[in-house]
């Protein structure tokens, strides 16, 4: 009834979201569905692995209890529900039993599971379990037929029959489990019964004695709201936690990726950023709230779309609270007095901490007065006191407390406090701007547009000179918004003012509100005749539209309105025009034209030279390196990247700085200096995390991958490709997992996972996961990739007949770059496994060409140039050619410290001398052979121990 009951509310909630125009954006939009009845399981990646080996461990026979702690709407069930479906898939028997709020029958969670599990148990092994059946069965089922809402306490049964209950269901569960290994699943226990709470803890008791003996594999998960201590369940949780077999945790919120994640699965695919962390933030990442709140969203016409993402127009102090949030918190409330609560609500206006003195001024209450009431909130626990500042003890304390006024009461008291604020500080009102400036915004229509407009924009310069990117945009928009119907500013400020909001947003690594400031700041330089505006702005637009917009590698940006501008401004702005120039060769990089990117770029850096500006020398030798590493010349590429980090030094500008850093790792993995490269990307995260550059930091990690998989620490690799996902979903940059997913499907393709490494290939081009859009060039390495994958699991005739010509289409040209270098490894690597020498004799120039200019590892799948070479050799019987290959790999690999391609070195050139077929080649290939099945051995490579053993075998 309970399941029938959500679902029919989830079909009204879709239905209310999907009235019409009731999701309108931009006005001019059809209406959009948002929310889906069902979405599918987000996120919890951690929490499963952890759950799996708790599986793994069980099945190996030894029990486990699990006990999970979350909030209600956190996803407990959820997760119980996906971990049913991974259990069942293991062939484990399942039993489910909840606990519901107004039913207090004894033992109704294991009435409603593990009875129903006996009644399906075959009659043989019903016999086996002898007379404790019947003993459950008739103490149970006594139980299941007393009246629905009575409450039978554990007094009314005889103790002794309590204690043949109790005896008889944990010897019964223990010989069911070892017949059959199971999955207990008991949900909600914060409304358990107390005979069923005695029950649970016996037969936790037991099954811990028991498997002392013998294997027991029995898995039993809980679940249960958080408690008092002094609560029933917390004492027995305590009690069941001294159990080696039990471990408890606490169910997070989601995580901002997983929010992302979340919205995009109920309808909206493209939420912005700013969306994101106002949920995350308001919400505490609680998936139920979250859900609740995007449908008042909706209800009360708050989402606008701008260049294709959603926002909000609340601030997350605004968002409508769920009741499921207010109630618990203002339950307490009323313990407060009338005095008090009327200062509490005061005060949780003026932010999560306040003084005292602000409080008096605002209030006009007097401080002794005050002061009783402020710790008659501390001694309710509402308050906090550090030093000289007071701090609600949560923040959800103090959103009830503001969600308590009505709105129109709530801007007169933000427009209060402003005034105040502004008469307190006269004297040095400079220092107080964005407090001021906070309230007045938060004042809303209650607020003169004369004095926020003033205030929002020097709010605006203050976040942005504090690196408070959100802050800073939210100020701008605050101002832009304000003026419009009074005009305050000039056609020249309003567009001055969306290019700054437009820069906030692009720093904040949010493109749908960035690339629509940079719209309405082109059109505004454009009516006003600015042309060095309109040059910024069309400047920063494509460089939005290269980095964060993820526009599909392969697709040119109409570069002209900028080149023109530049032209006219070639004198007047000669450093303008080289910015100008650094940043078309980004978006020539990214349409795959590094001979055009290479051009502009070394423009650029001659006007930086003769104006002797570092900022423009560096920003260019930048530009200059990336044309070049896409063209594969990592020797040049690395000077300019070196020049280009003196230059950001010179300028003292971390943010400058960041550019080479974050590439100079991934040159020096393609010239095989791991250990540089690893050293030089951890010092780049440790920068990045401080800056909070999440995109700088995803790169950073993807290469710390790259290595870890190149040196064979595929459970490094694996910590490593996760933390990089979290980047870009956090920075929506996508290059860091272009390389992260590839190097990850890379991991599990030696370990031979080849569904796992799937999974990892149809992230990469699932749209929004990484790119907006994939594009055709991101899908035909994903493609080549797959058919690497099937070529190694399949046998080579089913392959052959499968085997097309459409993903190798993007390496016809004799002339890698970085992105199909990998693609041209992968193809003889194919060709090899199906036997196709013309295949392997395409991607050997290509591969020679490259090795010529010093690279010896591709990057994202990682592959040794010089061990793939000898593999195409050997493949078209270039004897001699093949060997030099081999013994030039086996000498890279021995150097660098890269195990896996070292073995796989040793085996392919057994194979190599097994094909040359001389006396001395059978002998020197068993060596090899024995080597490389040693070192897979090692590196838990079971497919390549198969091959090195199959050859070891054949040869002698």
């Amino acid at each position: 009834q309970l399941r029938a009951e959500t679902e029919v509310e989830q079909a009204r909630f879709k239905e209310r979201l999907n009235v019409s125009r009731m999701f309108e954006l931009d006005r001019g939009k059809s209406p959009v569905g948002l929310v889906r009845a069902r979405t599918p399981f987000v996120g919890r990646r951690q929490q499963l692995d952890w759950l799996e080996r708790c599986l793994a461990e069980t099945l190996a026979g030894n029990p486990r209890v699990v006990l999970i702690q979350g909030e209600a709407g956190i996803g407990k069930t959820r997760l119980l529900k996906e971990l049913r479906s991974i259990v069942l898939r293991r062939g484990m028997q399942v039993c489910y039993g909840r606990c519901y709020e107004d039913l207090t029958l004894p033992y109704l969670p294991f009435v409603e599971s593990f009875l129903a599990y006996l009644e399906q148990v075959p009659e043989a092994v019903q016999r086996t379990l002898g007379p404790d059946l019947e003993l459950i069965n008739g103490l149970l089922r006594r139980t299941e037929t007393a009246a629905p809402l009575a409450s039978t306490a554990l007094s009314t049964q005889p103790s002794q029959d309590t204690l043949r209950l109790f005896l008889a269901v944990s010897r019964v569960l223990i010989k069911l489990a070892r017949q059959q290994p199971l999955l207990l699943i008991i949900d909600d226990l914060h409304w358990t019964d107390r005979p069923s709470l005695d029950l649970l803890s016996h037969i936790v008791f037991a099954v811990a004695e028991a498997a002392l003996r013998e294997p027991v594999p029995l898995f039993l998960v809980g679940t249960y709201r958080p408690v008092g201590p002094e609560e029933r369940l917390a004492r027995a949780i305590a009690r069941l936690q001294r159990e080696d077999i039990c471990q408890s945790w606490e169910l997070p919120g989601f995580t901002e990726p997983e929010v992302t994640e979340f919205i995009q699965s109920l309808g909206l695919t493209r939420p912005s950023h700013q969306l994101v962390t106002t949920l995350s933030e308001a919400m505490q990442g609680n998936p139920l709230f979250i859900q609740e709140t995007l449908h008042q969203l909706v209800k009360s016409d708050a989402l606008r779309e701008r260049a294709g993402q959603v926002v909000t127009t609340l601030a997350a102090s605004d968002l409508w609270l769920p009741e499921q949030i207010t109630a618990a918190v203002t339950s307490r409330l009323h313990t407060l007095s009338d005095d008090c609560r009327k200062v509490l609500t005061l005060a949780a206006l003026l932010g999560e901490r306040f003084s005292l003195q602000i409080l008096k001024a605002v209030s006009g209450v007097g401080e002794e007065e005050l002061l009783d009431w402020l710790e008659e909130g501390i001694r309710q626990h509402q308050l906090l006191s550090e030093g000289h500042l007071f701090q609600f003890a949560h923040p959800l304390i103090r959103q009830v407390f503001c969600s308590g006024l009505s709105v129109v009461r709530r801007q007169r008291l933000h427009h209060q406090i402003a005034q105040t604020l502004e008469r307190l500080y006269a004297p040095n009102l400079e220092d107080h701007i964005l407090e001021i400036a906070h309230h007045l915004v938060s004042a809303g229509p209650a607020a003169e547009a004369g004095k926020l407009v003033p205030y929002a924009r020097r709010a605006g310069d203050q976040a942005v000179r504090a690196s408070a990117w959100e802050e800073a945009a939210r100020y701008y928009e605050a101002a832009l918004a304000a003026d419009e119907l009074p005009q305050q500013l000039s056609a020249p400020e309003r567009a001055e003012l969306h290019y700054r909001a437009g820069f906030a947003r692009y720093r904040d690594l949010d493109a749908g509100p960035c690339l629509a400031h940079y719209e309405k700041a082109i059109e505004a330089y454009q009516l006003t005749g600015d042309v060095r505006g309109l040059a910024r702005a069309l400047m920063e637009r494509t460089r939005a539209l290269s980095t964060i917009a993820s526009v599909s590698i392969g697709t040119l940006l109409d570069l002209q309105p900028l080149a023109d501008v530049l032209n006219k401004l070639r004198d007047a702005e000669p450093r303008l025009c080289g910015r100008g120039w650094a940043t078309m060769a980004t978006a020539y990089w990214m349409a795959r034209q590094p001979d055009r990117a290479e051009e502009v770029a070394q423009r650029a850096l001659e006007l930086g030279h003769r104006l002797q500006d570092d900022t423009l020398c560096a920003q260019s030798s930048c530009e200059l390196g990336l044309a070049q590493m896409q063209s594969l010349r990592p020797k040049e590429a690395l000077e300019n990247y070196q020049s280009a980090l003196v230059y950001a030094r010179r300028v003292d500008d971390p943010s400058l700085q960041g550019w080479p850093l974050q590439r100079l790792p991934l040159v020096l993995t393609l010239l095989g200096r791991l250990d540089e490269a690893e050293t030089l990307a951890r010092q780049t995260c440790e920068a990045a995390h401080e800056s909070q550059d999440w995109s700088h930091y995803s790169l950073a990690l993807a290469v710390l991958e790259t290595v870890a998989v190149a040196k064979g620490d595929f459970a490094a690799a694996e910590s490593y490709a996760q933390r990089a996902m979290v980047m870009v979903h956090r920075s929506h940059y996508p290059w860091g997992g272009l390389i992260a997913l590839s190097a990850l499907a890379c991991t599990r393709s030696l370990r031979g996972a080849w569904s796992a490494a799937e999974d990892a290939l149809n992230m990469l081009v699932a749209p929004g996961r990484v790119f907006a859009e994939p594009g055709p060039a991101v899908q035909v390495i994903a493609q080549g990739y797959h058919q690497l994958l099937q070529a190694h699991s399949q046998p080579p005739e089913a392959m052959r007949e499968q085997l097309t010509e459409t993903p190798w289409q993007a390496t016809d040209h004799a002339h890698p770059d970085i992105f199909s270098l990998a693609s041209f490894c992968a193809l003889a690597e194919v060709g090899d496994l199906v036997a196709d020498p013309r295949m392997a004799e395409r991607s050997y120039r290509a591969l020679s060409l490259a090795a010529e200019r010093g690279v010896m590892f591709s990057p994202l799948w990682l592959f040794l140039l010089p061990r793939v070479l000898g593999v195409a050799a050997t493949l078209n019987h270039w004897w001699d050619d093949a060997e030099a290959h081999f013994q030039a790999a086996i000498d890279i690999a021995t150097r660098v410290g890269a195990r896996p391609e070292l073995g796989r070195s040793y085996l392919d050139y057994a194979r190599l001398l097994a094909a040359r077929g001389g006396e001395s080649d059978r002998h020197h290939a068993i060596e090899l052979g024995e080597q490389a099945h040693s070192l897979f051995t090692a590196l838990d490579m079971p497919p390549f121990c198969q091959r090195a053993a199959h050859l070891i075998q054949a040869l002698q």
